[in-house]
């Protein structure tokens, strides 16, 4: 296939899942909200999914523009209440499509390295929980009572949140088999764990605070505990569309990801077997 026609297909197909991302997260009932204070706080839904397989195909490039201009898109055309336009999240959008696509193309298809990165990147969000979790002291309950939470407890609490990440983790890097595939399991929860866990958890929570005064604990550690509710079903979905995808994606790939394999030539007798 000619270099100006995967292009083409890459750009149409980048659209595509533009507008794909814009219904599911600004058509009623596609998607839905953890509200707190009258505020959107977290989004429950599949929109990011469309921009995901965008980036995981065509690339970090075109991740961003799917995810920036389906939020800039969806935020001018749709207003509603807290999801009107706000330049942080577009950033966030624009980092979601870029970042985690990066990674994955110095990473792609080598399970230890993509589970090591991994690894980090909950290990960062688990030292976040820990350290977040005092300033919740300060919140009162509905009855009006203080509550606090002792050292052994944040510990306890960050360790579940380890250990439970961490099997998700161990899941995928055994199902992910070196089999024929353009993408392993692990490929994909790579991707998501950048995105909730690195991205998101840690940079949402800074506009929300200036936006509408929510406290940057709250929202991160509700951001962080969704995540990990939700990275799985995201996973498990992305990884069963992507395949087959995939399958009929693969000249396009060739672009995305270029094979560097070292060429061998045999001569026996003068002759050239291959």
């Amino acid at each position: 296939m000619k270099r100006r026609n995967a292009d083409l297909i890459r750009l149409t197909t980048t659209a595509l899942f533009l507008a794909l991302t814009v219904i599911l997260s600004r058509v009623p009932f596609l998607s839905t909200y953890i509200i707190i204070g009258g505020v959107n706080l977290v989004e429950i839904g599949f929109a990011s999914i469309p921009s995901m397989i965008c980036a995981l195909l065509n690339g970090p490039a075109y991740g961003l523009v799917c995810s920036a201009g389906a939020d800039l898109i969806g935020a001018l055309m749709f207003p509603n209440g807290s999801m009107t336009f706000f330049p942080g999240f577009t950033i966030d959008a624009a980092l979601f499509g870029l970042i985690p696509a990066l990674v994955l193309k110095l990473v792609k298809g080598k399970r230890k390295l993509a589970s090591m990165t991994s690894f980090f990147g909950i290990a960062l969000s688990a030292i976040g929980l820990y350290l977040t979790l005092p300033f919740v002291e300060k919140f009162k309950l509905s009855g009006g009572e203080n509550f606090s939470i002792s050292t052994t407890t944040k510990i306890v609490i960050a360790i579940c949140f380890l250990l439970i990440a961490l099997v998700l983790l161990v899941i995928t890097y055994f199902l992910s088999k070196k089999a024929d595939k353009s993408f392993l399991l692990t490929d994909i929860f790579l991707v998501f764990i950048i995105r909730d866990f690195v991205i998101k958890s840690f940079l949402a929570p800074l506009w929300l605070q200036s936006l509408y005064g929510i406290p940057y604990e709250v929202s991160f550690i509700s951001q962080l505990l969704t995540s990990l509710v939700s990275i799985p079903i995201d996973v498990t979905i992305t990884y069963l569309l992507i395949i087959p995808i995939s399958s009929i994606y693969k000249d396009e790939l060739q672009l995305t990801y270029p094979l560097k394999k070292k060429v061998y030539t045999k001569v026996y007798k003068g002759k050239v077997l291959y």
